[in-house]
């Protein structure tokens, strides 16, 4: 009995302080177009109006201009390889749409985790997320998505990001950044969106921006 009131105490704590957590959501929606990361890349491809083209193969973020960079990527778990198609955790900040991060474990993944390890460079004020296995309407579709992630700096949980349920690139602003002295951050699986045909759930990028005002490095 006393056990189950330990377990049961230290759930509640748990519980409270992640409702005191800010939750955000997000600021800018950008849907993905149906356009191969080949065709972004064959220089035949202009349009810098859209933000995949320009933050991956144009001109980068302010944030990667800036000599903002990750030293390495490690997940929880991730699904095993299904023929040609690898699901591996630096799939998720290779700059390719059509690649994803995908959980391995037995369900929806909720607690499930990937960690962005020697981050350096300025103060990160803007989250951008590729929701789901973006690379088409029907692997996004059969795939699950995001629904909340937490959010640590160093250990230490941060905030939540509310996800929409859109095949979309999705903006978080983070009011005051993630400070300079933050070199890992690690996103926590809290709750998806189902897939029609998997449990598996995939993020296909997650990169991250600055504003000039927050960087003084360029």
């Amino acid at each position: 009995m006393k056990r189950v009131l330990i377990i049961a105490l230290a759930l509640i704590s748990c519980l409270a302080a992640e409702a005191q957590l800010r939750t955000i959501k997000p600021s800018y929606v950008f849907k993905v177009p149906n356009i191969s990361n080949a065709t972004y890349e064959s220089g035949n491809y202009d349009d810098t109006g859209n933000p995949l083209f320009k933050d991956f193969h144009y001109n980068g973020t302010f944030w990667m201009r800036s000599g903002g960079d990750v030293g390495s990527i490690v997940a929880s778990s991730t699904l095993n390889p299904q023929g040609s198609a690898n699901y591996k955790a630096a799939n998720i900040y290779d700059l390719n749409h059509e690649t994803a991060w995908v959980e391995g474990v037995k369900g929806n993944g909720v607690g499930q985790w990937i960690e962005y390890r020697d981050v350096s460079g300025c103060s990160i004020s803007v989250i951008k997320i590729l929701n789901g296995y973006v690379k088409s309407d029907k692997a996004w579709n059969e795939n699950a998505r995001v629904k909340r992630l937490k959010v640590y700096c160093n250990g230490k949980p941060k905030c939540i990001l509310e996800l929409q349920n859109s095949r979309s690139l999705q903006s978080f602003e983070i009011d005051g950044g993630l400070g300079y002295d933050v070199h890992t951050i690690r996103f926590e699986i809290l709750d998806v969106y189902p897939g029609s045909k998997y449990q598996d759930t995939a993020i296909s990028e997650i990169y991250f921006d600055c504003t000039q005002f927050d960087c003084d490095c360029e």
